[in-house]
């Protein structure tokens, strides 16, 4: 028997935390051995998921090492799971590093533990006393380990990054939210370590946490069209932290930066794309205007291609979105015509046949299959910009 951890965040934005339990069969003594997958210039080398994918080039890819290079051919239950009451944005993505699991809410940061966790034998759920490390409110600065934060919490723009910026081996949650401000936490305690100064809008976006010419910064996109750049680890701590400086655009930033040689990738609702040095704040390229109608989903990626001749070269990639409105009658296509039928048939129904600790016999199903494939049917309604990284 294996144990790996699975965590899902339901569309409802509600999270289940899961550990699974991997029966083996019998019939096969070990699991098969796949090809490597080895991150694209992951910063630092990591085989954790430590911040919004995965590392500050956003490449969704890990260092290999023999467990994560491994094809699971088995049957799997869940062996416990933990409920967070507080919405979760659908763009929050879940951090997972020192055996912590990290969920940015509606109301406040929560760190769930993956080891050593007690659970109810029948329903498998985690009671608070278990599983949860503490959670960290921003409007108190302080964190619980029971309960909720007040009502009145600001919500939080997106994931956190969790490193060490000490080199002391205690890790360091960063995280941005619609109170203005960027925290600092102690990852371990949720201990507050600093606060910033409150920029003029919300924090959208996972915060880089990057060194640039050997100094820690945080890096964070604010709906008020700046980019903050942040000493990671400033002298003084009991006051709000003023930012190192800030690049301005004209539109809304809402989409996560990248980073790779001191070099800030990143968007914003003004329908350009920039490059903009990390060390100065000062503009390397602005790209011409992008078509589209926002630029707010996923991050950009940075990613090395080998061309001909052997030389590598950097792109960046970033995601738009199409206006619907000029997909004329094909602009229903998603749901089917259903002209006359009042109806929109989006799949199969049917009900649960056997109970488990998610679900009880009879509840309705819903065979959503159609969304899920809808991008990979028909791939021209994906919309992607591939910039050169240098220029």
């Amino acid at each position: 028997m294996k144990r790996i951890l699975v965590t899902f965040l339901p569309l409802t934005g509600i999270i289940g935390i899961a550990v699974f339990l991997l029966s083996i069969p019998s019939s096969q003594s070990k699991p098969s051995v796949v090809s490597s997958v080895s991150a694209q210039s992951t910063y630092p080398p990591s085989t954790d998921w430590y911040t919004l994918g995965a590392n500050p080039q956003r490449t969704s890819a890990v260092a290999s090492n023999p467990s994560n290079i491994t094809e699971i051919k088995a049957v799997v239950r869940p062996e416990w799971f933990f409920h967070i009451s507080p919405y979760i944005s659908a763009k929050v993505q879940l951090i997972a590093t020192n055996d912590t699991i990290f969920a940015a809410s509606s109301r406040g940061l929560y760190a769930v533990k993956t080891q050593g966790v007690a659970y109810d034998q029948t329903t498998r759920e985690a009671p608070v006393s278990s599983a949860l490390k503490w959670i960290y409110c921003t409007s108190t600065e302080s964190n619980i380990t029971t309960g909720e934060c007040p009502s009145d919490e600001l919500p939080l723009g997106n994931s956190p990054t969790v490193i060490d910026v000490n080199g002391n081996g205690v890790h360091t949650a960063f995280v941005g939210g619609f109170d203005k401000r960027i925290h600092a936490m102690n990852a371990n305690t949720g201990d507050k370590i600093w606060v910033s100064a409150p920029a003029e809008a919300g924090f959208h976006t996972n915060p880089l946490v990057v060194q640039v010419n050997g100094q820690w910064m945080v890096i964070a996109g604010n709906r008020d069209g700046k980019m903050y750049f942040y000493d990671a680890n400033p002298s003084n701590t009991s006051q709000p932290v003023a930012p190192l400086g800030t690049f301005q655009t004209q539109g809304p930033i809402l989409v996560s930066p990248a980073f790779k040689n001191n070099i800030v990738y990143f968007a914003s609702n003004d329908m350009y794309a920039y490059a903009v040095n990390a060390a100065t704040r000062a503009q390397v390229w602005k790209s011409a205007k992008l078509p589209g109608v926002g630029l707010h989903s996923f991050w950009p990626v940075v990613t090395t291609q080998k061309e001909p001749g052997g030389v590598s070269r950097d792109y960046v990639i970033f995601q738009g979105i199409n206006s619907w409105g000029n997909l004329n009658d094909d602009a229903l296509d998603f749901f089917g015509d259903n002209s006359g039928a009042g109806v929109i048939d989006i799949g199969a129904r049917g009900t649960v046949t056997s109970s488990d600790p998610w679900t009880t016999v009879g509840t309705e199903t819903i065979d959503v299959a159609k969304i899920s494939d809808f991008y990979v049917a028909k791939p021209w309604r994906r919309t992607y910009f591939l910039l050169n990284a240098a220029d």
